[in-house]
């Protein structure tokens, strides 16, 4: 035998009894483990979340893309030629900025052209058939202190003009505290740098507490005009507006024309002087023609003259210019098109809808845009018409819908976007996750409450909005308490020896109930 065996042999000995030992005791033990030594121990685990206040929508969400932008056509006012164009295509302008100067010549020929055309008919009316005429003459003595009727001008029921009859104006008056009036009622009355000698009426029996003071009218005195009454002494007893003491007001029958103004303001007439001649408006619908064309041409005129000073097209918006085609020189008539200002912040987006969210939609309601050009900004926008007809497109049946978007400075037309149409939306909402609302085979709502040391309560709870998240709760839930969201059985084998105990394997499934150990339903 060899010397290695002999020195291992006493060795291999040990360990072969030691073997056996080990696996006579699993053979006694294993059949006792899986009969009697290992329990099974359920529990119900539970995640809850709580309740809280925020703000809730409800959306329809689409796709949409700018189709156009609001623009304004500007037209010319009035014909002519341009001297300059201050613009050209391409231009941003802010509202008044300059886009043409007209030629002051080419205007100039067109006021002396109006101007021919007045002498024309004032040559046609003195020959053509006037009709039945009358004089308007003063029926007393008086000053013209004003003349309201024109040559060719329609009468009315407003006077004609008004003469001071008795030849005085009047200043009333509340006298200063504590002044007294002269006994013999002499004053001075001061215009200005003018002075006239006055003189105190008499006072009523009346309470107003005023006193009138009258002096001689000149063709200088205005109406209106701020008078001072003055004593003797240089003290100022009081002032006020200067009035017609015994005005005269001349008017004549409502479907007259004034042919002739005989008089102007400041005139001294006497009783039977001429101040007006006026034509029957009924008797001559050929010579009314004419006085109305002839109205109508001092009018353009007048406009006329009135632009020359300033003859200016400005825009009336803001807007970058497109469409402009004419250059200095080119001849303009009037309301012919000069060219558009396209608006840069307001649009109109095209958007679909799909068709399960349509019935909701609702014209004016707010909608929220995010470009795929500009994704960190959200810009703000109306529905402004809904389609009735419906496509097919991305997949799903769709209603198109056009948006109003304003104040949206440096969007393009064409640019795509996500849209929101906000369909509804609460504020300080009790609000829970989606998954705490069970809905029950009655249509009923429950939400179980975690109470802790697995105890729930199950509350029938009435609901509001919903999002993609949240509901909202808006009866049975209170903020701060605590909702069941989800809820798993946990089975654990614990095997045991003697005193010994261990877990050998562990299993979890969903609760049917999402209870943990006690249910009590309100």
């Amino acid at each position: 035998m060899p010397e290695s065996e002999k020195k291992r042999g006493p060795l291999q000995k040990r360990w072969l009894i030691l073997g056996g030992v080990i696996v006579l005791a699993l053979i006694f033990l294993i059949p006792f483990i899986r009969e009697g030594g290992a329990r099974v121990d359920t529990s119900v685990e539970v995640e809850t979340e709580r309740a809280f206040t925020g703000s809730i929508r409800e959306t329809a969400e689409g796709r949409g893309e700018i189709v156009n932008a609001d623009s304004e056509t500007v037209t010319a006012e009035y014909a002519g030629r341009f001297a300059m164009i201050a613009v050209q295509n391409g231009d941003l302008v802010e509202e008044g900025d300059l886009i043409a100067l007209y030629d002051t010549d080419e205007l100039d020929v067109q006021i002396d052209g109006i101007m021919n055309e007045i002498d024309d008919l004032d040559t046609q009316i003195a020959q053509s058939d006037q009709g039945s005429t009358y004089e308007i003459r003063a029926e007393s003595a008086g000053l013209v202190k004003s003349v309201s009727a024109h040559r060719s001008g329609m009468t009315g029921e407003d006077a004609l003009m008004v003469l001071s009859a008795d030849g005085l104006l009047r200043v009333e008056f509340a006298p200063k505290p504590g002044t007294e009036l002269p006994e013999d009622g002499a004053v001075t009355v001061r215009l200005g740098e003018a002075e006239e000698p006055g003189t105190v009426l008499p006072q009523d029996d009346g309470e107003t507490g005023k006193v009138i003071v009258t002096f001689d009218d000149g063709p200088d005195y205005l109406p209106g005009t701020s008078a001072a009454v003055i004593d003797a002494d240089g003290n100022e007893l009081g002032g006020g507006a200067v009035e017609i003491n015994a005005p005269y007001e001349v008017k004549t029958e409502e479907s007259s024309i004034v042919s002739q103004v005989s008089v102007q303001p400041g005139d001294r007439v006497e009783e039977g002087d001429l101040l007006l001649t006026c034509i029957d408006a009924d008797l001559n619908e050929a010579y009314l023609a004419l006085l109305d064309r002839r109205v109508e041409r001092i009018d353009a005129l007048f406009d006329l003259q009135a632009f020359k000073e300033e003859p200016q097209l400005v825009a009336q918006a803001r807007g970058v210019v497109t469409g402009l085609e004419f250059q200095p020189g080119d001849p303009i008539e009037v309301g012919q098109k000069v060219c558009r200002l396209v608006a840069t912040d307001t649009f109109t987006v095209r958007a679909d809808i799909p068709e399960s969210q349509i019935d909701r939609v609702k014209e004016g309601q707010t909608v929220e845009l995010v470009f795929d050009d500009a994704p960190e900004t959200v810009y703000k926008g109306q529905v402004a018409l809904i389609f009735p007809r419906r496509q097919f497109k991305y997949g799903q049946t769709v209603h198109g819908i056009t948006i109003h978007l304003e104040n949206a400075e440096g969007l393009q037309i064409g640019m795509e976007a996500g849209a929101t149409v906000i369909l509804d939306s609460a504020e300080d909402a009790v609000l829970v996750p989606l998954q705490a609302v069970q809905v029950k085979e009655d249509g009923s709502e429950t939400v179980d409450l975690y109470y802790g040391d697995g105890l729930t309560r199950t509350h029938t709870v009435e609901t509001g909005l919903r999002d993609e998240k949240n509901v909202q709760i808006l009866r049975g839930v209170e903020p701060g308490e605590d909702v069941v969201v989800a809820s798993h059985v946990v089975e654990t084998k614990v095997y045991s020896f003697f005193s010994l105990e261990w877990v050998v394997e562990q299993e979890e499934g969903p609760s049917e109930n999402g209870l943990v150990s006690e249910m009590e339903t309100e």
